[in-house]
């Protein structure tokens, strides 16, 4: 199989595992649940079928078409981290609002101290481009391990849909830090090459470990934490229902 024909297995088990992923959903009642993450699986494979579209048919919009939609794509991914920050405090309705807002208020420290810089560096248009494009998957991957830290710290029971969404969005991102790093080292022409296998198999990838993990949801049992005498330690969940407690009352105010 040539290089041709890589490219086009790939993209057709792209856009076959995005309609199972889309038509799953609602027997799956996952839809309600995670309405920004359907809405952007269905945007990426749309978006995708025009890109093809236009690749088709030697459109000379094909390259600024293909930057677009992985620039609003990589725009609307910070939404649905926020989507997923709300169901890992789902039992705590004023904690989960605590944490959208901390979520936000990274998003905006890091654009401001790590991605808006680069929009004032000298760089031609495609250096540009690469450069923000690394330093906002820099920052969802930040916050993603944000958000697994904080499961983890507070004993938060991660339902396997949750964290499929989030080991999905961590294969790509990984590829699209590592392709922007090299698109400034390497000449267009190389770049174009690795990109054209690399970053579409990543995305692909990604589409697989959501559709395996959204299949058939199951929440997770809630764990049972330990103290190091090893006796069952309830203190953390009590500190998030008082936390949770007076935060809805001083929301209420």
């Amino acid at each position: 199989m040539g290089m041709s024909g890589i490219v086009a297995a790939e993209t057709g088990l792209f856009f076959a595992l995005s309609a199972l992923l889309l038509m799953r959903a609602k027997p799956a009642r996952l839809l309600s649940r995670f309405p920004f993450f359907y809405a952007y699986v269905f945007y990426m494979a749309a978006t995708g079928v025009i890109a093809e579209w236009l690749y088709l048919r030697k459109s000379g919009v094909y390259p600024e078409a293909t930057w677009v939609r992985l620039l609003t794509g990589l725009l609307a991914e910070f939404i649905v981290l926020l989507e997923v920050s709300d169901h890992l405090f789902t039992r705590f309705v004023a904690v989960r609002r605590l944490g959208r807002l901390i979520a936000l208020v990274v998003c905006a420290a890091f654009f401001l101290a790590y991605v808006a810089p680069a929009l004032s560096e000298p760089h031609n248009s495609r250096e540009l481009i690469l450069e923000f494009f690394k330093r906002a998957s820099l920052t969802k991957a930040v916050i993603i391990v944000a958000l697994l830290a904080a499961c983890r710290f507070y004993r938060l029971p991660l339902e396997r849909e949750v964290s499929g969404i989030l080991i999905g969005f961590s294969v790509f991102l990984t590829s699209n830090v590592v392709n922007s790093t090299l698109g400034q080292q390497f000449s267009p022409a190389v770049i174009e090459r690795a990109f054209g296998i690399i970053g579409p198999v990543s995305y692909t990838l990604g589409m697989l470990v959501w559709t395996v993990a959204l299949w058939n949801p199951k929440p997770a049992l809630a764990a049972q934490p330990a103290s190091a005498e090893g006796r069952p330690a309830v203190g953390l969940e009590l500190r998030l229902e008082k936390l949770n407690t007076t935060l809805t009352r001083l929301l209420r105010r």
